[in-house]
């Protein structure tokens, strides 16, 4: 019996990836995927040791285990037991939603879906495209060796004072954010009794708080405003003002933490949603007389707790849609700005990714503003001694091809452990219609993959060493038109799990039509499955 994904034209590549496996593979994917989750009776999956490949006597042995894995029978039917996160392209405005998708905003909508379920969004006729959407990783800023010192009591003093013209007219600075409500979507807990959020009155500016991870009180149940109301949107706990102003009054008198009468699932001290709040609007911050909202995105490091929870772009979607109602029920506010300080680094970097087209048809609505994160990467040099922020910080290259017949290599260095890397890793290269690549990869042994030509695919190749490559060469993405490359090398997800070689990997692009020749390529940071290594995708060069 043949595949059924065979028939399927709809998925792309990153969701081809992980429809191809079975369910014991994905209940180890979705350790780190954040896209991918189980359902409770799939949770009871037995997840495989890692194998550590070593430099020590047993390695012989190891090896000689590795070499007896064999790949597992040929998938017959897609898994029901397995849900993706996907973002859904439907071919036309107009079009009426599948029953499937349960948010939308213009031509693009979202869904939670079974693996099996995909076939019927893909024969689905007003289906353009199927998207799995991408894993979001916490900010990890790096912290310097120099010590601050202490701030000065009156610090406030001198950012409050003056005058500016907005508008036309002369406003003291000291009233700049009053009629604005300033969302923040971010993780780690928010402080909400921090005196940089106090009023005159001394109660928090912060009115809401929607806690994706939380259970300590019910989940939001405010109408959304842009397409149907999501199922997503009734997860996790919303603390409301009421419950602010009450853990704050009452929190002295019982001897105890405001935040212990108002928990919220993650509450790490100087955590980023207080630093981004703070800076756009604290006392001392932009609108320093705004009302702030956050919702605080769930980043599990536990494996269990990952193998049931949905951490993907799609959370961002529900956070825009869950602030925008905020503002538009509260007839005291006449604008919204809203940070988002998760980023990823995929696609095509033109705006024409499906959550950037989400966000541009928000905007359309007057009295909006959003800032995103560009991916928390692009560093490029060590910053000190034992940086390892260079890892994940290269993702970027960029180059031309001349003329036909000729050729560019791209290194990707896959770091892991310094042996082994355990996630997945993922590489796109992105070039003009115009032109035709083929496409080679080679490993750190020098073994080649390819020639793969447009319009050509390799999907689960398992290698000696058991990494398994999958080569998408894709002509004319449903997006913008242009034409990808795309690159995936997963460890072995069987019975043991075997990670992926490290090393150099090379690729090699050769001009088959070559009219423009130019090519952008980028590499998804890794993200590491177990807090005892930092597993970190290594830099491209040209």
């Amino acid at each position: 019996m043949a595949n059924p994904l065979d028939r399927m034209r709809k998925l792309n590549s990153r969701l081809r990836c992980v429809a191809n496996g079975d369910s014991n593979v994905n209940a180890v994917r979705a350790q780190q995927n954040g896209a991918v989750r189980l359902k409770p009776a799939a949770q009871k999956l037995k997840v495989p040791d890692i194998v550590s490949l070593t430099t020590d006597d047993s390695v012989k042995q190891l090896k000689r285990e590795i070499d007896a894995i064999a790949r597992g029978p040929k998938q017959k039917d897609l898994p029901k037991d397995v849900e993706v996160s996907v973002f859904v392209l439907l071919n036309r405005e107009s079009a009426k939603s599948p029953d499937l998708v349960t948010r939308r905003n213009g031509r693009v909508g979202t869904a939670t879906v079974s693996i099996a379920d995909l076939q019927k969004l893909d024969s689905d006729p007003v289906v353009q495209s199927i998207e799995l959407a991408e894993t979001l990783r916490a900010p990890d800023p790096q912290i310097g060796a120099n010590t601050p010192s202490q701030p000065s009591a009156d610090r406030y003093v001198l950012y409050n004072s003056g005058t500016v013209g907005v508008a036309g007219k002369n406003r003291t600075i000291d009233d700049i954010g009053k009629n604005v409500l300033i969302g923040i979507i971010d993780v780690g807990g928010i402080d909400f009794a921090h005196e940089d959020f106090m009023d005159d009155a001394g109660n928090s500016r912060i009115i809401r708080i929607w806690d994706q991870g939380g259970d300590a009180f019910d989940p939001p149940q405010l109408a959304v405003s842009e397409g149907k109301a999501s199922k997503a949107q009734s997860r996790g706990s919303e603390i409301t003002a009421e419950h602010i102003a009450f853990a704050l009054k009452e929190a002295k008198a019982a001897r105890v933490s405001p935040y212990d009468l108002a928990p919220q699932s993650q509450q790490i001290r100087g955590s980023h949603a207080t630093h981004v709040a703070s800076i756009a609007a604290g006392r001392s911050g932009l609108c320093k007389r705004a009302k702030i909202a956050a919702v605080l995105l769930s980043l599990p490091d536990a494996d269990n707790d990952r193998r049931k929870s949905f951490y993907d772009t799609t959370c961002l979607v529900d956070g825009l849609a869950y602030l925008f109602a905020l503002a538009e029920a509260d007839k005291d506010i006449e604008a919204i700005s809203i940070n988002i300080s998760l980023g990823t680094n995929g696609g095509a970097h033109d705006g024409s990714e499906l959550l950037s087209r989400w966000i541009d048809a928000s905007m359309t609505e007057p009295g909006r503003s959003i800032c995103v994160a560009a991916g928390n990467s692009g560093q490029d040099a060590l910053e000190f001694e034992g940086d390892t922020g260079i890892w994940s910080g290269r993702v970027h290259s960029s180059g031309r091809i001349p003329a036909a017949a000729l050729r560019r290599d791209l290194e990707w260095l896959v770091v892991g452990n310094g042996v082994e890397d355990v996630s997945e890793n993922e590489l796109e290269i992105w070039y003009s219609a115009q032109d035709e690549f083929d496409v080679e990869l080679f490993t750190p042994n020098g073994i080649r993959i390819g020639p793969v030509s447009p319009g050509q695919r390799v999907e689960n190749l398992l290698l000696a060493d058991r990494t398994v490559v999958s080569i998408y060469n894709v002509l004319s993405d449903p997006k913008n038109g242009d034409n990808r490359i795309s690159i995936y090398l997963s460890p072995y997800m069987g019975e043991p799990i075997v990670g992926i070689t490290a090393g150099g990997w090379k690729v090699q692009l050769t001009g088959k039509v070559v009219r423009n020749g130019a090519y952008d390529a980028w590499i998804e940071r890794d993200d590491p499955c177990t807090p005892r290594d930092r597993w970190q995708a290594a830099p491209l060069a040209a």
